[in-house]
């Protein structure tokens, strides 16, 4: 394991040494960087992520989370409490995450069977003040995370992590979100509410093409990213390059000045989507 790491989008080297002395852990308990700058230097499906201005994200995977000193914390929640230091001139943000209950739900995920007919959201079963949003976007960063700390528990638990079950899941959750906006756009294009009907279209794409992504095997947890995550994906993958162009076209999009324009890229959204997640059912990944 390197004791530093450049990170060229600050102009700053990190020393793993000083970011061990600002943060409270055991020995047991894991630690990596992770967030767009530290995804943007790791991952070349992430290239471009991350800017001057971005935070450092470190997060801690803790054996016992309520050990932990309430009068050190900024944000206390029951699974996952906050803090916030500088370190380097740079902001560091700090999650703890309750390392029982993350094992336990990356366990569910990893045996889950796809086959039955529970609704996405309701496959793992959450504990209180815990959801499947703070969850996955917790898994998006450990898979594009950097171990500080316990590097070897770190590896042990990535290779035991089920990612074609996480990848699956993501592609499901999008799709679902898909459907439930699917009407509405129809319904507005039908009462000639054009304007709505291509905002709500445009949601609809950007689900499409975060089930598109996590199809592709690429993780994503904010939709500001979808451009790059494509271009990324594009620029190695000739299907994935027509993708691209057609979401770029569709989404901006400039001469929508009149109601016919506006229906015809609503329209063309709602067919674009269907053509991405036909594709994805044919090879059964819904």
């Amino acid at each position: 394991m390197e004791d530093i790491i450049e990170i060229k989008q600050r102009n700053i080297t990190i020393e793993k040494k000083d970011i061990l002395k600002i943060l409270n852990y055991k020995k047991e308990d894991i630690i990596f960087l992770s967030g767009s700058l530290i995804e943007g230097m790791n991952n070349k499906l992430s290239k471009g992520m991350g800017n001057k201005l971005s935070d450092i994200d470190v997060f801690i995977l803790s054996g016992n989370i309520n050990e932990i000193n309430k009068s050190l914390l900024d944000y206390d929640r029951a699974h996952i409490k906050t803090q916030f230091k500088r370190l380097y001139g740079v902001s560091i943000d700090i999650e703890i995450y309750s390392k029982p209950v993350v094992l336990d739900l990356m366990n569910q995920l990893n045996i889950y069977n796809f086959s039955d007919n529970i609704r996405t959201f309701n496959i793992l079963k959450m504990p209180k003040g815990f959801d499947l949003f703070k969850f996955t976007s917790f898994i998006h960063r450990f898979l594009n995370g950097i171990p500080i700390w316990n590097e070897d528990g770190f590896n042990e638990v990535k290779t035991g992590f089920n990612q074609k079950n996480y990848f699956k899941l993501m592609t499901r959750i999008s799709i679902n979100n898909v459907d439930i906006n699917y009407e509405d756009v129809i319904g507005n294009i039908e009462n000639k509410q054009f304007e709505v009907a291509v905002n709500v279209a445009r949601s609809i794409l950007l689900e499409t093409m975060k089930a598109y992504i996590f199809y592709m095997k690429t993780s994503l947890d904010r939709d500001k990213w979808i451009p790059i995550k494509l271009k990324n994906l594009a620029e190695h993958d000739e299907e994935a390059c027509k993708v691209y162009r057609k979401f770029k076209n569709l989404y901006f999009e400039e001469k929508l000045d009149n109601e016919k324009s506006l229906r015809i890229n609503a329209e063309k959204i709602i067919d674009f989507s269907n053509e991405i997640i036909n594709k994805i059912g044919q090879d059964g990944e819904m």
